[in-house]
């Protein structure tokens, strides 16, 4: 059985990007490798499935961290930098698998440089447009983020990255070849959860809030939604960060602060429709433009039509449209986001939409993919073209 090494800089029981990879590592067990799962953080979970290595290499005391990160984006080779990489060699591996978020991306572009073990390297969010950008922290970090980025990117033997946008950007600003590798199914689950209350409209959300205004907005226009019709209106919110939870909408909104998946999914399988918000200010266009949020593979698990709050250019959009899940707006105006509510609650999905999406998008391809990049028997560059 091949032994393959997991990096990340991030918990490996929180967020999308550690769904995405709990999703992967079973079955690629089944394919013959084997994942060792180690994440570099500041402090320890309980998670058996991983193990913690050490301390990341960025974040902590702002003063510090200011010192410490321009350090490490300017190429110079921390002590902490040092003593990383040699932990990770000391391990035995067939090959490593490296997360290019935030510091990952030095990480393994300092193991490229290393070892002639084969490097994978995975993206879920662009380092630049999508998370350095972003930031006030490293915001003047953005240039030789940039550089950084592209030295990792040519350095590492294969690249997977989360969407096919993402996988045309990266062939189109640095003739790097990728593959894409979502979260992976195994099958849609059985739901026999519809709405049942009566002149009650059920509407459900899961996870990141990306814009506090965006999401105020619709609020507004579902409270006015169910006014102008009789009805009476349930926004159940899990799992949101409620910082970004408008406070006057108490008689609106159910906010959960926290279920299982398979609890969430029971729970918005009572919903009318699911709403899902990607971010519309100009700083977040790579980011939605090439990222994709993991709520995704949630709604499609409960099979209840979507509405789409985003640009046209996001790539949640482009899933919605395709698949027909539902209807995309990019409403900014309480009266246009009530024309949308209208539509949605009058949409028809076709009987295997959802199946369709989930066999196109998060099937067993996604496994096979990745094996065939962690399978790789020698060093190569990713391609250039």
């Amino acid at each position: 059985m091949k032994k393959v090494l997991l990096i990340t800089t991030f918990l490996p029981n929180i967020g999308g990007g550690s769904v995405i990879l709990r999703s992967l590592i079973p079955a690629l067990k089944d394919k013959d490798i084997d994942i060792e799962w180690f994440y570099l953080t500041e402090k320890e979970v309980d998670f058996p499935e991983a193990k913690r290595l050490g301390e990341g290499l960025m974040g902590g005391n702002l003063l510090k961290d200011f010192v410490n990160s321009g350090l490490l984006w300017y190429g110079i080779k921390t002590s902490l930098l040092k003593s990383t990489i040699d932990k990770i060699l000391s391990l035995k591996a067939d090959a490593y698998w490296v997360i290019g978020h935030s510091d990952g991306i030095l990480i393994a572009k300092e193991l490229a440089q290393k070892t002639n073990t084969p490097v994978h390297l995975t993206i879920h969010d662009d380092l630049v447009g999508g998370w350095f950008g972003r930031t006030r922290r490293y915001r003047w970090l953005l240039n030789q983020a940039s550089k950084m980025f592209a030295e990792a990117m040519h350095a590492v033997s294969s690249v997977d990255v989360v969407s096919e946008s993402m996988r045309r950007y990266y062939q189109k600003m640095l003739g790097v070849d990728s593959v894409v590798v979502h979260r992976y199914l195994p099958n849609l689950p059985k739901l026999d959860s519809k709405p049942i209350e009566q002149n009650t409209l059920i509407v459900g959300h899961i996870g990141s809030i990306y814009s506090a205004h965006e999401f105020r907005l619709f609020c507004e226009a579902l409270e006015s939604y169910g006014q102008q019709q009789g009805l009476s209106v349930k926004f159940i919110v899990i799992g949101a960060d409620r910082r970004f939870l408008p406070t006057d909408f108490s008689r609106l909104i159910v906010d959960i602060p926290h279920l299982s998946e398979n609890e969430a999914i029971a729970e918005l399988a009572q919903c009318h429709f699911l709403y899902a918000m990607y971010p519309f200010d100009n700083a977040f266009a790579i980011f939605r433009q090439t990222s994709l949020p993991t709520k995704v593979t949630t709604y499609i698990q409960v099979q209840r039509p979507i509405l789409a709050h985003t640009p046209s250019d996001s790539t949640l959009a482009e899933i919605i449209s395709t698949y027909k899940l539902g209807i995309n707006t990019d409403a900014l105006t309480t009266a246009n986001l009530n024309q949308a509510i209208a539509q949605i609650c009058e949409y028809q999905l076709s009987e295997n939409a959802f199946e369709v999406a989930h066999t196109a998008l998060f099937g067993m391809e996604n496994v096979n993919r990745m094996a065939t990049c962690l399978n790789k028997n020698s060093y190569q560059p990713a391609r250039q073209g």
